[in-house]
């Protein structure tokens, strides 16, 4: 995205359906809205997978980045930074943004800083669908989901003992970093 000055939506609609978020989301995207900044569900108590959901589905709905603020003040606490870790994984940095208000704000980003870092390590081993398959199957394959790393031929990508050990590690430090503050 180019420096300027651009139309962006803010959603403070935690109490409404997914729904209803994903189409208003819909619309200003259509109207030229080049991001969107929601806060999280804040009409209940919601559970980690509900506030993952909510953001998901506005991630989901559009192609523009949405910010996700951490109205910690709307809620009483702050967003695990989990939430960020995985929706950064899964939608990627040019998507997914996180503005941080819970205290203490600089250990907080200290903290988000470590998980993206934590992430692009992983990340530079996925240089083609082939890598990412290869890496994604033997991450799955080490937390116990998939029973074997096999894939379809042709298959260009095959992971030595070094960039295994090389993935072991970043993938060890990544967990690390996202379990610190539990």
């Amino acid at each position: 995205m180019k420096r300027g000055i651009y139309p962006v939506l803010q959603m403070p609609l935690g109490e409404n359906e997914n729904i209803d978020i994903q189409t208003l989301a819909k619309l200003a995207e259509s109207d030229g809205v080049h991001a969107f900044m929601a806060t999280p569900p804040a009409a209940y108590p919601a559970t980690f997978d509900e506030i993952y959901n909510y953001y998901r589905s506005i991630l989901e709905a559009t192609k523009v980045p949405l910010v996700v603020q951490d109205a910690s003040n709307y809620i009483g606490q702050p967003l695990p930074l989990e939430l960020y870790a995985r929706l950064l994984n899964e939608f990627g940095s040019e998507r997914v943004f996180f503005k941080p208000e819970a205290t203490p704000v600089k250990e907080r980003m200290q903290e988000i800083q470590e998980i993206h870092a934590a992430i692009a390590e992983l990340i530079k081993f996925e240089t083609s669908l082939d890598a990412y398959v290869a890496v994604e199957k033997y991450l799955l394959l080490k937390q116990g989901i998939f029973t074997s790393t096999k894939q379809r031929g042709p298959v260009q990508v095959k992971l030595d003992a070094g960039a295994l050990k090389a993935i072991d590690l970043a993938f060890d430090n990544l967990k690390a970093t996202v379990n610190k503050e539990n």
